[in-house]
């Protein structure tokens, strides 16, 4: 999906509406914000709506989990029960996917950027696995600290027996069941 597109006026009231009504439904994930307040950021700036709009079509299912009130801003982040279907079986990485035989095959650091947002971090992937279980049959790629990069690997984060694991494989290899979830700071 480009970016760069606009969004007609139909496209960004229907966003809207879908992340107003998920952010209702499921007031567990942010007992304390008002959608009043969240909304107020998010009409803001075309950038913001944009970045929603691709979490959405991408079967993110974005919704709201945390208020940060010492920087003022609310974290959106991918709440599908997997990993998004339309984001799985991807190499971690640019420089995994050159070094990769199979580089046909794209990136989730660089389709992430695309979406306009990143992928979680392990403390924010830990945080949306505190609120609810997901990725009990998948697994999604998690920001990497340069230190685990640099040697090849890269971190991803599932649920299994009622726990969170965080785990490592080669950055250079996809798993049909392995996508990554994103956050977008409004």
């Amino acid at each position: 999906m480009n970016n760069t597109m606009e969004l007609n006026q139909r496209k960004i009231e229907n966003t809207l509406i879908t992340l107003r009504k998920r952010f209702e439904e499921n007031t567990f994930r942010h007992k304390s914000i008002s959608w009043t307040d969240v909304e107020k950021k998010i009409i803001k700036s075309d950038r913001i709506i944009k970045s929603i709009y691709n979490m959405e079509a991408t079967g993110g299912e974005p919704d709201v989990i945390d208020f940060n009130p010492i920087t003022n801003t609310y974290s959106i982040v991918d709440c599908s029960k997997e990993s998004p279907l339309n984001r799985r079986s991807l190499l971690y990485d640019y420089m995994a996917q050159i070094s990769s035989v199979r580089t046909k095959n794209t990136n989730a650091m660089d389709e992430s950027l695309k979406y306009g947002a990143q992928l979680l971090t392990e403390k924010e992937y830990l945080l949306l696995q505190s609120i609810e279980s997901l990725d009990n049959k998948s697994s999604s790629w998690i920001k990497t600290p340069e230190y685990i990069r640099n040697s090849g690997a890269a971190l991803y984060g599932q649920s299994s027996f009622g726990r969170v694991f965080i785990h490592f494989n080669p950055a250079k290899t996809s798993y049909t069941s392995r996508g990554f979830r994103t956050i977008l700071k409004v």
